[in-house]
């Protein structure tokens, strides 16, 4: 079987900065290509001065028991301005219940990277970048793994020195959170 996701723009509603999409996400079957599994949202996507820049499908081995396996879905979001730069990239796992798709963690930021410098072009500034891995753990709640999340927060300060535009990394920032199966999926900690 091969996994299918695709975005598609909802009629209505949008304006120059801001549009919503639908979400089809599928397991196909390779010969045929009929669905044997699916999951559809309407306006499941939205997209404004960040925009919705593609979607990567992640085929990790999420094996949350001995007969649940997940996969991922990651959406990739872009804004392009030299002053406020930002992007980043969100993780939904997914598990197959009979004919239907169901999502088990929704909206886990995995990357991300921001700054905010001079409209000017000064080299006054601060950038900010975050990654996060996920890892299945040993121990289970409610018969699902629990999931590992670790952070690498990374910040620069940007300034103006002696020799023209210089860099500061500041220390790094780690974190671990742990996600337990509530008995329909992983809920998010405020701030993974």
């Amino acid at each position: 079987m091969s996994i299918s996701a695709r975005a598609i723009p909802m009629p209505g509603n949008d304006s120059d900065d801001t549009r919503s999409y639908s979400l089809d996400v599928a397991l196909l079957y390779d010969d045929p290509g009929l669905a044997v599994a699916s999951n559809y949202q309407e306006s499941a996507l939205f997209s404004d001065a960040v925009a919705l820049q593609g979607m990567e499908i992640d085929t990790a081995r999420y094996r949350l028991n001995e007969e649940v396996r997940a996969f991922g879905l990651r959406v990739l979001y872009h804004h392009g301005s030299s002053a406020i730069p930002y992007e980043k990239s969100v993780l939904t796992l997914y598990q197959r219940d009979g004919k239907e798709i169901l999502p088990l963690l929704e909206g886990l930021v995995m990357d991300e990277s921001s700054g905010e410098f001079g409209w000017d072009g000064q080299c006054g500034g601060h950038s900010r970048t975050v990654h996060r891995t996920l890892e299945v753990g040993t121990r289970q709640r409610h018969g699902y793994a629990d999931l590992i999340v670790r952070s690498r927060e990374l910040g620069v300060d940007h300034f103006q020195g002696r020799d023209g535009c210089e860099s500061r990394d500041l220390p790094p920032k780690l974190g671990v959170v742990t996600l337990h199966y509530d008995g329909r999926r992983y809920p998010l900690a405020k701030s993974p």
